[in-house]
């Protein structure tokens, strides 16, 4: 009974490593699908739940037959237990490291990518070493090594490539880098990003082996031929290197990505500061095709980023505007803008800081508005585990609240 419950365990925890590989591997329909924070989120504690089975794993090997301790032994032992014992103690180390990510974010990521190369190779050696029943083992590693390759080397060659056509200076700290798509020849066929709005790419300055690469919302509508990043940036940054680009430099994107994307519903709207980039992707699409939906855009600070736009905007679109200076967002303040019996004909999206986006929650809970109904994407200065983020300390966190 023991050793089935281990054999069961360690079954358990492989597929479910084969799922954190699988889910932190970028696919676009996953990440349409659920949102990138519920993928990470995800990733994170499966990555916990894949260390607790395997220590119950050994745990039942050891007790059915106690002379199965030696298997732990890194001297001795079999090909297979050192295997396991590889992976296991390189799951350890990415569970330790993670309290240096908010601090040491980019020497974390590399060290946390290190030791997820050894955790795949201790764990898929374990499987192929074990000896019998190939099959499902070959099939389990060929999914991982799949999704692997297809992160790190498939995904960067297919990238698409990028020229910056402009880069227009907002305000102090803030710039919009716009880009072209590169024709490699004149009569090459130009690849456009197709996106929906509100979804963000990642960006890297070179194809392959990039040492930085930060996700960004695409500010600009689909219907657009180039794309526009509304960036923050701070001296010495990745965003000050992707805002002080000169025209012509060319970048790769990964994308597009995201689920913040506009429901068919009418809409409220809450930003703050840069979190009005996903908003304007909306706003632009929305005029352009001439949306009728009745829009509420509710931002902190008596002018936004892109208030002439929003003004010009408005007489296109169906769109109050509201202005919160001071006071954060509170239920009262809603209540106020939304009469009762509108309140469930909205979908609501929230973009900002923490502050913000917690506020704006405690708010619309409040006005019993349906937590399905409520999209949320956080700025936030330290990142949650697993989101990239950018060097400005911007975070990208979208995805639909949970109540």
């Amino acid at each position: 009974m023991l050793l089935w419950l281990s054999v069961f365990c360690g079954v358990v925890a492989t597929l479910l490593f084969v799922f954190t590989v699988v889910g932190i591997s970028r696919v676009q329909s996953i990440t349409a699908m659920l949102g990138i924070s519920r993928v990470m989120n995800f990733h994170r504690w499966a990555a916990a739940i894949v260390l607790i089975l395997i220590i119950i794993h050994v745990a039942f090997l050891v007790i059915a037959d106690p002379a199965n301790l030696d298997l732990l032994n890194p001297l001795g032992g079999t090909a297979a237990s050192k295997s396991a014992l590889l992976g296991t103690v390189s799951l350890l180390a990415i569970l330790w490291v993670a309290r240096f990510r908010g601090q040491y974010y980019d020497a974390w990521r590399w060290v946390h990518l290190a030791l997820a190369v050894l955790a795949v190779v201790g764990i898929t050696g374990h499987l192929l070493f074990l000896g019998h029943r190939y099959v499902p083992w070959i099939a389990t590693t060929a999914i991982i090594v799949f999704f692997l390759i297809r992160r790190w080397l498939w995904a960067p060659l297919r990238g698409r490539a990028y020229v910056v056509a402009e880069v227009r200076y907002e305000r102090p700290c803030v710039a919009t880098v716009i880009l072209s798509p590169h024709r490699e020849s004149r009569h090459a066929r130009i690849e456009i990003m197709t996106f929906k709005p509100g979804q963000f790419a990642w960006v890297r300055l070179r194809r392959l082996f990039a040492r930085e690469e930060h996700p960004y919302t695409i500010a600009s509508s689909p219907d657009d031929n180039t794309l526009e990043f509304t960036v923050k940036y701070s001296p010495g940054s990745f965003s000050d290197k992707f805002a002080n680009l000169t025209v012509g430099q060319k970048v790769f994107l990964d994308g597009p990505h995201g689920s913040f994307t506009p429901e068919k519903r009418d809409l409220v709207l809450v930003a703050a500061g840069v979190g009005i980039t996903p908003i304007m992707s909306m706003l632009r699409t929305l005029s352009q095709q001439e949306d009728p939906r009745r829009m509420i855009l509710i931002h902190m600070g008596s002018k936004p980023l892109f208030s002439d736009e929003i003004n010009k905007l408005k007489k296109r679109l169906n769109l109050r505007i509201l202005s919160v200076v001071g006071a954060g967002i509170t239920a009262e303040a809603l209540a106020g803008v939304l009469p009762a019996r509108q309140r469930r004909h909205y979908h609501y999206y929230v973009c900002g800081p923490p502050s913000l986006i917690q506020d704006t929650l405690v708010a619309l809970r409040e006005l019993e508005v349906p937590a399905g109904r409520i999209h949320t994407e956080q700025f936030a200065s330290t990142p949650p585990a697993g989101i990239d983020r950018h060097t400005n300390g911007v975070v990208r966190r979208d995805g639909r609240h949970r109540a």
